[in-house]
């Protein structure tokens, strides 16, 4: 647990424990949608959750600053899930009238987004609090801004890539169901 409060919950906050707290329950939350038939109850109901939690996590993303009260660079990143969110929901609010296919495409790259979005960050958050890491990446002969500069973008890249593989494997799914 000292591992845990040292390296973490560095905000020692309430809002920083309904971070920490909303962006686990939505990592797991959003793999196990990805590994759900699309459009199953289950589905639905966890994506239910998965809306709220999603602006939960980035609401409080908003509230939580360095020492200093300054941003770091992953709060320039908030708008992106956000944006994830409008773009994977807005068809079904809006009147617009389009077919089930457009509909859904729309929504399954939007909600995959979302929830790849957040293990990316994740990612970058892992590397920056692991002290391992920390001390690996300290003894490369390199500025250190730049390596995480090459590391950010390699995870924004491969994620990218999962993004598209995933959203074109829950299409698959879920627009050509196999026969019962």
């Amino acid at each position: 647990m000292h591992y845990l409060h040292q390296h973490w919950l560095t905000s020692r906050t309430l809002v920083g424990a309904v971070h920490f707290s909303t962006a686990s329950l939505r990592l797991l939350l959003g793999l196990g949608i990805l590994l759900l038939q699309p459009g199953s109850r289950l589905h639905k109901a966890a994506g239910y959750l998965f809306v709220p939690l999603l602006l939960a996590v980035n609401f409080s993303a908003l509230l939580i600053h360095q020492l200093g009260f300054r941003w770091g660079p992953f709060h320039l990143l908030i708008p992106f899930p956000l944006w994830a969110l409008y773009q994977g929901m807005r068809h079904f609010y809006q009147k617009e009238k389009l077919d089930f296919a457009a509909k859904m495409r729309a929504h399954v790259q939007g909600m995959v987004a979302g929830a790849l979005g957040l293990w990316a960050a994740f990612a970058a958050e892992f590397t920056v609090r692991t002290p391992a890491i920390g001390q690996l990446l300290a003894a490369l002969p390199f500025d250190r801004v730049w390596v995480l500069t090459t590391e950010g973008l390699t995870i924004a890249l491969l994620f990218r890539y999962l993004i598209r593989v995933m959203t074109a494997y829950q299409l698959r799914r879920l627009l050509n169901p196999r026969p019962a």
